[in-house]
């Protein structure tokens, strides 16, 4: 398959979800967390992504069943059984017209063409691959809220959903600070913090809507530039 398009991007994702499964015993590491109603277990190999896997995400206590779990397999040339990921070779990538195509399969996916950076799950069995061209070749923002995707489409098919906000409150009530990258979310986030404020997350929140709005934490960095 020497280039992926519309018309065989469900067959390249199903391929992909297959090669990184077939190949789970050559992965160096296995990272697992325990995150709100979820338990994740991540294939990674050693470099600062599964740095960010294993320290980045928080842990949640709570009684899980089975069907509380998914796993993401970190795949790349190097790991055997991996291929090197694909371009992407039909005009302009648009990613509605990506998403689509996927969804009419059941399938979520997405795809950072620069990088030839692919993302697939199957909400179903609750498998997911990230598919790059060797262990570092991730986008700059992906260890600050590692596997964020593959979380948003699992917790997605669960009503719940990812909101880019930061957060802040006391005593069990707060606001959810929505806006663009940019805005001062992650600033205001800190400056309450240094003033006595608390908060459960920087950036992406859990947003549960079945009893109310409740926010919870998924992951335990909170990025802020030097500037900011």
């Amino acid at each position: 398959m020497p280039n992926v398009t519309l018309e065989n991007l469900v067959d390249y994702a199903r391929h992909v979800l297959a090669q990184a499964e077939s190949s789970a015993a050559h992965y160096p590491l296995t990272c697992k967390a325990s995150l709100p109603h979820l338990d994740l277990t991540a294939h990674v190999s050693v470099g600062a992504l599964a740095d960010a896997v294993a320290h980045g995400l928080v842990t949640a206590p709570g009684n899980r069943t089975p069907a509380d779990s998914c796993r993401v397999f970190v795949a790349h040339p190097g790991i055997d059984g991996i291929a090197a990921p694909v371009s992407w070779g039909q005009g302009p990538f648009t990613q509605h017209g990506f998403a689509t195509r996927l969804a009419e399969a059941g399938l979520r996916g997405n795809h950072f063409h620069d990088l030839d950076f692919w993302q697939f799950y199957d909400p179903q069995r609750r498998v997911g691959v990230q598919l790059m061209a060797s262990a570092d070749a991730f986008p700059p923002w992906e260890p600050g809220a590692p596997l964020r995707a593959f979380l948003h489409w699992e917790y997605a098919a669960r009503g719940m959903r990812l909101a880019h906000a930061g957060t802040l409150g006391t005593k069990g009530r707060g606001v959810l600070l929505a806006g663009a990258g940019g805005a001062g979310k992650s600033g205001t986030v800190a400056a309450g913090l240094l003033n006595g404020l608390d908060s459960v997350g920087d950036d992406y929140v859990l947003v549960d809507l079945s009893n109310g709005v409740t926010a919870r934490p998924l992951f335990s960095t909170l990025k802020q530039d030097p500037q900011g």
